[in-house]
């Protein structure tokens, strides 16, 4: 009942609204009313404001930005469309007619409107390398957008279909600083941005010790302008001049300034400047880095407080410095000295601190030692002192590469011990001290030696030359005095000996030689100087009658150097007139030959002689004293025969005389 009530109703109502249709209604007039637009051309977005007449009065009215539905309203009772504002809508590059229409339905004549580009810019102004966004509309739809900085191309962007892109990311290109000009371009650019680019700085280290060397970058400054460097407001040597877009590197050397957070600022000269954080770190040196116990060791710190004390600590004890107190420039530097202490050899810190900022370094405390005598010959004793060694280790001391003796350190490593040079040849030898651990080297040169078994004796002395210290396997040549009296050949550690007899000399001091033509060694020997006994005269005895051939006859003496005499003849005690004299005699007698036979003279008239005795070593006993003798006439056995036969040939002459004479009596 209900269902069919409600299906009759809804019957009813199509068929009036049938009716309603197809009822015509009464023609109404359709009026052409006129428009005035507040401007022809602009971006979108720009707001517009339109008025109108010749409306049909109190009809709904709507305006349109081409297709665009942009505003509604009702026409005034006089027909008038009230003066109204509305937004450009976003659309691509182009002229849009602007019309009205309205429920009357009037229309309205079209005014145009050109649609410019337009961009807007995220921010507007940074610094060189900042990115900053780009949106833009009213370009070409579908469109590649190029975004330029001044004349430099720094991004593209890509438009809809309504000539609209959005945050399109350009960079700062480098350039110089002040106001530069943004703008896009399709097919023709947009109107420009003002981007104002600020000077900066970079710094590479950020962090950097007293000394060291950083790089200072610039960009955003005047064209081409010196620029000063800064730390902290006080100017430091170095600086740069810009390119001609404004940028600079350049290196710059930290001063002496404190440890800690400093401002680094760089200026051109027209007043543009740009500062950075950059801290300074503090650094401590020390030289030498290795040594012995014992040596000065400088500490050098730079970028620590100013003027702040600084403490330095050696295996984590406080040391004694020079100066002391040590105290810091108003740069935070410092230098001083201290003794590295004994101890055992190893690496150590060395600390230095103002209480706030701390430096370290390492030292290294390695063995030493010093020896007693760097020269000698063999058999020189030498002492070997050391420290820095293991403390408690057995120390080896070698000599080339050979062990010659063992050493102790005691606890603070240290040690001293004495050994003999051993047999060696001539020249550097090494020396060497270790306990496996640490080890020091030391030169010891070998100098030539050679001695004598005995330094003084007689001629013919039995004399031993042994040396050390030569070259090895050489040819040794033995000279007393500059006659050779010997040879000899070294052996692999340059030692020899050899024998050889002392020959004639005079006594007294000589020179005995040994030499390998490169070492020369002497000595010095002494040849007996004690003359030999005054010899006795014999025959013929004192004041006595001798031979015309005499026979001289004197005692023997000896003489660990041999005998030799000498025997003289005068007319004369002071034998200013020696009518014979004979050397080198080797027996006691000298028998007289018929050349030097005597002549007779009288007991009154002596003859004298005398003899003294010679060694080997020249050296002459005194004269025997004169004894005179004399020699009475004897006449040898040819004058007999001689006398004889004269006296038989005056007989004969004297016979044949008388004969004649007696037979010339005869005759007559």
């Amino acid at each position: 009942m209900r269902l069919s009530k409600i299906l009759s109703i809804v019957s009813l109502a199509i068929i009036c609204a049938f009716l309603v249709i197809a009822i015509p209604a009464a023609p109404v007039q359709a009026l052409v009313g006129t428009i005035f637009v507040s401007d022809t051309i602009g971006p979108a977005g720009a707001l517009l404001t339109i008025s109108g007449t010749g409306f049909t009065s109190d009809k709904a009215y709507t305006v349109s930005f081409g297709t665009t539905a942009v505003l509604t309203g009702t026409i005034s009772s006089t027909g008038a469309l009230s003066t109204a504002s509305f937004v450009v809508p976003s659309k691509p590059r182009g002229t849009y007619n602007i019309t009205v229409t309205t429920t009357g339905p009037d229309t309205s004549n079209a005014a145009t409107f050109t649609i410019t580009p337009t961009i807007t810019l995220s921010t507007s102004s940074g610094l060189v390398g900042d990115q900053f966004y780009v949106s833009g509309n009213g370009f070409s739809s579908s469109s590649t957008i190029t975004i330029y900085f001044d004349s430099a191309s720094v991004g593209t962007a890509y438009t809809d279909a309504n000539g609209i892109f959005v945050s399109a990311v350009a960079t700062v290109p480098e350039t110089t600083r002040g106001s530069h000009m943004v703008r896009g371009y399709d097919t023709g650019y947009s109107p420009s941005l003002t981007y104002t680019v600020n000077p900066r700085i970079t710094v590479s280290p950020t962090n950097a010790a007293v000394g060291a060397q950083v790089t200072i970058s610039g960009s955003g400054f005047s064209a081409s302008s010196p620029v000063t460097f800064f730390i902290d407001d006080v100017s430091v040597s170095g600086g740069a001049t810009t390119s001609a877009s404004g940028s600079f590197s350049s290196p710059l050397t930290v001063p002496a300034v404190a440890g800690g957070s400093h401002t680094l600022k760089a200026q051109d000269t027209g007043g543009a400047s740009a500062t950075v954080a950059f801290s300074v770190s503090q650094t401590m040196s020390i030289a030498p880095q290795t040594g012995p116990a014992g040596i000065s060791v400088r500490v050098t710190g730079k970028g620590f407080g100013a003027s702040k004390s600084i403490t330095i600590t050696y295996k984590n004890q406080t040391v004694q410095t020079n100066p002391s107190p040590v105290t810091t420039d108003t740069g935070g530097n410092f230098s001083a000295t201290f003794t590295a202490p004994a101890g055992s050899a190893g690496s150590f810190a060395v600390v230095a601190t103002d209480g706030t900022l701390s430096g370290s370094a390492t030292f290294v405390m390695t063995a030493s030692g010093t020896i007693g005598a760097t020269k000698g010959a063999v058999g020189t004793s030498i002492t070997l002192s050391g420290g820095g060694f293991s403390a408690g280790a057995a120390v080896i001391i070698r000599y080339d590469n050979v062990q010659i003796a063992v050493a102790t350190a005691d606890v603070n490593g240290a040690l001293s011990t004495s050994f003999a040079a051993p047999p060696s040849k001539s020249g550097d030898h090494t020396v060497t001290a270790s306990d496996g651990i640490n080890t020091v080297t030391f030169t010891f040169n070998v100098v030539s030696s050679a001695s004598l078994d005995q330094t003084s004796g007689y001629v013919g002395s039995d004399i031993t030359i042994s040396g050390t210290g030569f070259a090895d396997n050489k040819a040794i040549t033995i000279k007393y005095d500059d006659t050779q009296v010997a040879t000899a050949t070294t052996n692999a550690q340059g030692g020899f000996s050899v024998t050889f007899k002392a020959p004639a000399s005079k006594g007294g001091n000589h020179v005995i030689t040994a030499t390998d033509g490169t070492n020369t060694v002497t000595n010095s020997f002494t040849m007996d100087s004690s003359p030999p006994p005054v010899p006795a005269l014999l025959l013929p005895a004192n004041d006595t009658k001798g031979d015309a051939l005499a026979r001289f006859t004197w005692s023997a003496v000896t003489d660990p150097s041999g005998v030799t005499y000498t025997l003289q003849v005068a007319t004369d005690a002071t034998f200013a007139n020696i009518i014979l004299e004979r050397k080198d005699l080797t027996t006691p007698t000298y028998q007289l030959t018929e050349v030097q036979r005597l002549k007779s003279v009288s007991k009154n008239e002596p003859y004298y002689w005398r003899v003294k005795a010679t060694d080997g070593a020249f050296n002459e006993s005194d004269w025997t004293k004169p004894q005179p003798f004399f020699v009475g006439f004897v006449l040898a056995t040819w004058g007999l025969y001689t006398i004889f036969g004269f006296i038989g040939l005056l007989i004969g002459v004297l016979g044949f005389w008388l004969g004649r004479r007696t037979s010339y009596h005869w005759d007559w």
